[in-house]
């Protein structure tokens, strides 16, 4: 039986959430380079003190010896090192011998360990002429991890961590500190020895295997992945990317505020991110965008409405509107790539009066997702749990059928785990979207469709119908929702423009239920239809009623577009995965049903609002581009063109 009602939810979307949660169980950060912009002043200490040393008489005076180079030198013998470990190494490499000394000994002492004093002289003198600053996208990590209850700790070969953090308004932030003091204490070696990460994994009790290391020294690099340490990250603020990877670093970045601790690259086909983290949701989203050149929509968690973090996309190739906007007191007319109807909103609660999963009722972990660019397919995995403790197992597929362009699929199966009895669903489409992607733009206008219809038109079937407000493109959405291949009885509820079926489903401990929604969409530009409404009612009708039935197809379309543009490379995992994203991406984008489209290709896709999606002249077609990787791009050309674009898997990019 069907129960049609209009009310507001009694349960508002909770808010963005602001914690990190990585898949590593805590992270552990080097000091000069990675959390302070202190590095250049170890740098010039270095060099003065070098340049002392190597013009003094007794190691042959002026001209005897190179001298001291601030960028190689500093990486290869000192960055990252105990004060003294830095002044052997430089020492040796000239062929310059020294008696080690004590630590007692006075600045300038004609020792190892003199000379380590005066080095430290030298750069306490430099911090007295420059203030001491955090680097934003550290800072920014670092709250985020803490208001994810992540443990965080500081190692590093520095002897002056607690001026340098209260000088960096850091004092506090970590919850354990391995600095050079300590170390001299603990009597433990410097770096590349692990000693100083696994002391402080210790003391956080927690596996090395289960820590992330972040670090911009090659010593520090190499004793991370000496200690067995889960994932090593190398920041490259100085251009060092070569030496870091060279040193074992599973992945490298620029700066902190790039770095998405849950992005994994095991495998050239599968773009993995585990956990969750606010700063790289909008890319994630964006970089699991699944389309066929007809419609794409964004990687967005179902059960999320737009709230800052999550960003629900879904864009039809060619369809634009124009909007005034005033700004500035003049009036201003732009033209977009209309955000349209939300068909994904499925949302989950638990029995009886509890907020929807949305509403904050069900709180998330072991959250998981795997793009399949073989297969065109977004798998979601995780484990809701409800205020009682009671747990379910959630599994969701989607894929946009790339042999059926107006159909699209989502699938969530989910399995109780200890308990049995009612699970609440919410299968909807949200016609409230606007276009607010991106910041630059928030200033223009944003409301571009208008909704003129939206019913039941049979047991499962909802239908929204919108039009754009200026340029009057029709745009009809239809879904079908069935439970384990079965039309279950629903009420019909509308909050302001979220239409919604919502299901009471009998569930049993162990027993898996699986909620398969289809949607079709069609517009008034498409050709030979009578509407919009009757071909989206139509291509539901004539579509197979669950997601495994479009599955078999859409796989196959996507291996013939392997087989005829994919791009094989002898070459890293990691390289490999960026080619095969980036590939799968323009494949998506452009495709035989953009063929009779008058759409173009836009600047960002169908993956977001960057540029408007407004069309920009391409330089190449796909088909063309592929052949000529083959025949002419050598292995290293095409791996350097990949190291620059390596933000595409996770570490950075925009919404």
């Amino acid at each position: 039986m069907t129960h049609a009602t209009t009310h507001p939810s009694p349960y508002p979307a909770a808010p963005a959430p602001t914690g990190a949660v990585p898949p590593q169980e805590a992270v552990i950060f080097d000091l000069d380079g990675v959390v302070t912009d202190t590095a250049t002043l170890h740098a010039q200490a270095w060099r003065r003190l070098f340049a002392e040393v190597l013009t003094d008489p007794r190691t042959g005076g002026p001209g005897a010896h190179a001298p001291f180079d601030e960028v190689s030198d500093y990486r290869r013998y000192v960055d990252g090192r105990s004060r003294q470990d830095g002044v052997a190494a430089f020492l040796t490499a000239r062929g310059i011998d020294l008696p080690a000394g004590t630590p007692q000994d006075p600045a300038g002492a004609w020792t190892v360990h003199g000379l380590a004093t005066r080095k430290n002289d030298l750069y306490l003198d430099l911090l007295t002429e420059h203030d001491i600053k955090a680097f934003p996208g550290t800072v920014d990590l670092l709250d985020r991890l803490r208001a994810g209850g992540v443990p965080v700790a500081l190692v590093t070969a520095s002897r002056n961590t607690s001026a340098l953090l209260g000088a960096a308004g850091l004092s506090g932030a970590f919850d354990v500190v391995v600095d050079g003091a300590r170390a001299a204490e603990l009597g433990l070696p410097g770096k590349p020895d692990p000693a100083m990460f696994l002391t402080a994994a210790a003391e956080l009790g927690v596996d090395p295997a289960r820590v992330a290391v972040v670090e911009d020294a090659v010593a520090g690099v190499q004793a991370a992945r000496g200690g067995g340490f889960g994932l090593v990250a190398g920041v490259a603020r100085a251009g060092q990317r070569a030496e870091l990877e060279a040193a074992g670093a599973h992945l490298v970045v620029q700066d902190v505020a790039q770095l998405d601790l849950g992005a994994l690259r095991a495998d050239p086909w599968t773009l993995v991110y585990e956990g969750f983290d606010p700063a790289h949701e909008g890319h994630r989203e964006a970089l699991t965008t699944l389309g066929n050149g007809y419609l794409g929509t964004r990687g967005a968690a179902p059960e999320r409405a737009a709230d800052g973090v999550h960003y629900p996309g879904t864009y039809l190739a060619g369809v634009y509107n124009r909007l005034v906007s005033a700004v500035h007191g003049r009036q201003m007319e732009d033209e977009h790539l209309a955000n349209a109807p939300n068909w994904l909103v499925l949302d989950l609660g638990a029995e009886g009066p509890q907020p929807w999963w949305s509403a904050g009722g069900l709180t998330v972990s072991g959250e998981r997702r795997e793009l399949d660019l073989r297969r065109g397919v977004l798998t979601r995995t995780a484990v809701l749990t409800d205020p009682a403790g009671r747990r379910l197992r959630l599994r969701q597929r989607r894929l946009v059928s790339m042999t059926r362009p107006h159909l699209a699929a989502l699938e969530t199966t989910v399995v109780p785990d200890g308990w049995s009895g009612t699970l609440r669903v919410r299968s909807g489409i949200d016609a409230g979207v606007v276009n607010a992607n991106v910041a630059e733009y928030t200033a223009l206008a944003d409301r571009h469709l208008r909704t003129t219809d939206a019913e039941e038109t049979r047991p499962g079937t909802l239908l929204v119908e919108v039009e754009t407000v200026q340029s009057q493109v029709r745009i009809a959405t239809a879904t079908r929702t069935t439970v384990n291949g079965a039309t279950p009885d629903a009420d019909v509820e509308s909050d302001k423009e979220l239409h919604s079926l919502v299901l009471q489903v009998p569930v049993t401990d162990g027993q898996p239920v699986t909620i398969d929604k289809v949607a079709a969409v069609y517009t008034s530009k498409d050709p030979a239809i009578a509407s919009p409404r009757l071909a989206a009612l139509g291509e539901l009708a004539a579509a197979p009623r669950g997601f495994d039935g479009l599955l078999a197809g859409h796989v196959a379309a996507w291996e013939r577009l392997w087989d005829r543009f994919g791009i094989e490379l002898t070459a890293d995992t990691q390289t490999r995965l960026v080619l095969n994203l980036h590939v799968f991406h323009l494949l998506q984008t452009l495709s035989t049903h953009t063929a009779e489209l008058d759409a173009g290709v836009p600047a960002r896709g169908l993956h977001g609002e960057g540029y408007r999606g407004h069309v920009l002249r391409p330089g190449f077609c796909a088909g063309s581009d592929s052949r000529r990787l083959r025949s002419h791009g050598t292995t290293e050309e095409v791996q350097r063109g990949v190291a620059r674009a390596g933000h595409a898997v996770g570490v950075g990019g925009d919404r």
